[in-house]
């Protein structure tokens, strides 16, 4: 009788996108794609691209496979019900992610297998569980909670719940290239999607367990890569650099060891210029997340700088990309601030120095939308860190 009440309060809305006909918790297809599916499955005869966007689907629109299948997850944040933000890099074991929303009546009608799947995961030390929460599409973010108006509101209601992660604009259901909801994933240590699957509901047995036994099943037959920690700058470097480090592959490589490192071409001052970019891995080159960018001192042939604009990455004092203003910042430590030279743009420059030396840079820039002079006492406070270095070499002129 709950689920018929929440069904009803929310509003039946077909969840593989724009609304359909069919009835909610059902599958009408005898080749339903309902079970479980990894990157070596091979959809039946009878899939079809029914809306023309290349995604093989049954009769009732659920797709027989997931475009990341084999391959890492897409870079993201997003804030936590009642705590901090979440990220695809954050996984260190093997997690089970739910990718549904309360405005979706197919959801609705799996939620309680949702929270029982939680709730068995919570029994397993070498497995994981969160939840995505997210609209049907940016145009219909405002429909995202139905009647309920917030998660906790429905969680409430319902009498369970479990780890959820918020898409407030349906950016992550985006990046995710999510084409029906319920989507499960099933996510190895290393950030790989190894297996998916939609509805727990119209799978019949008893849904749950089988998934399980298939999700042990794939843990047994993967072998994964250890995944290599995520560096963190400190104020007298990152990883393995020093002003001795040679601007070559293999001493780069060396530095990041389990990163990939690839020699690139940048514009800098209108000159092309060859630099270092240290990426996640992973098996295909879109999959690999930038981390880090390694620049030369052709005179000496050493490194002369190491920058990131990741959110990824950890500075001196908590610093973090997308995080941390000015405001925040100012006053710490042995660090003197200017406004830099005209050829960088409207930005804010920070430097520790040691020995007579800058060791580690902040740069700030004027936040989105702001409208006064630069740079105000207001502007600076509200200026955005973009972007942290450091600098082995770099003497103070």
């Amino acid at each position: 009788m709950r689920i018929f009440i929440l069904l009803v309060l929310v509003g039946l809305t077909a969840c593989g996108g724009p609304p359909g006909d069919q009835a909610h918790g059902t599958a009408t297809d005898p080749n339903a794609a309902t079970g479980f599916f990894t990157e070596n499955t091979i959809p039946p005869e009878t899939a079809r691209d029914i809306r023309g966007d290349g995604v093989l689907r049954d009769a009732d629109e659920r797709p027989y496979g997931y475009a990341f299948l084999g391959n890492p997850l897409p870079e993201f944040t997003a804030p936590r019900v009642n705590g901090p933000d979440w990220s695809p890099r954050q996984i260190d074991k093997w997690t089970i992610i739910d990718v549904w929303g309360i405005w979706c009546g197919d959801c609705m009608a799996d939620a309680p297998y949702a929270a029982a799947l939680s709730q068995a995961v919570d029994q397993d030390p070498a497995l994981d569980f969160v939840s995505i929460h997210t609209p049907p599409s940016l145009r219909r973010a405002d429909e995202a909670f139905g009647d309920f108006g917030s998660v906790e509101a429905y969680f409430e209601e319902a009498g369970y719940s479990y780890p959820t992660v918020l898409d407030i604009d349906a950016g992550v259901r985006t990046a995710l290239q999510i084409a029906w909801t319920p989507t499960y994933l099933l996510v190895s240590p290393d950030g790989i999607v190894r297996g998916f699957r939609t509805d727990l509901s119209v799978a019949g047995g008893d849904p749950v367990k089988d998934f399980l036994q298939d999700v042990a099943r794939v843990q047994a037959e993967t072998v994964v890569a250890p995944r290599p920690r995520l560096p963190a700058f400190a104020l007298d470097g990152v990883a393995g650099i020093r002003s001795t480090t040679l601007f070559t592959q293999s001493s780069i490589e060396a530095a990041f060891p389990g990163f990939v490192v690839r020699a690139e071409t940048e514009l800098a001052s209108g000159n092309a210029e060859t630099v270092f970019h240290v990426r996640e891995p992973g098996s295909q080159a879109e999959g690999q997340v930038l981390l880090f960018t390694v620049l030369p001192d052709w005179d000496k042939g050493h490194v002369a700088e190491v920058t990131t604009r990741s959110e990824a990455i950890r500075g001196p004092y908590g610093t973090r990309i997308g995080e941390t203003s000015f405001g925040d910042f100012e006053g710490l430590g042995h660090v003197t601030c200017a406004l830099g030279p005209a050829e960088s743009g409207d930005v804010f420059l920070c430097h520790a120095k040691e020995d007579e030396r800058n060791v580690f840079r902040w740069t700030f820039a004027r936040s989105e939308g702001y409208a006064g002079s630069w740079p105000e006492s207001t502007a600076l406070t509200r200026a955005e860190l973009v972007e942290m270095s450091y600098l082995p070499s770099s003497r103070v002129p």
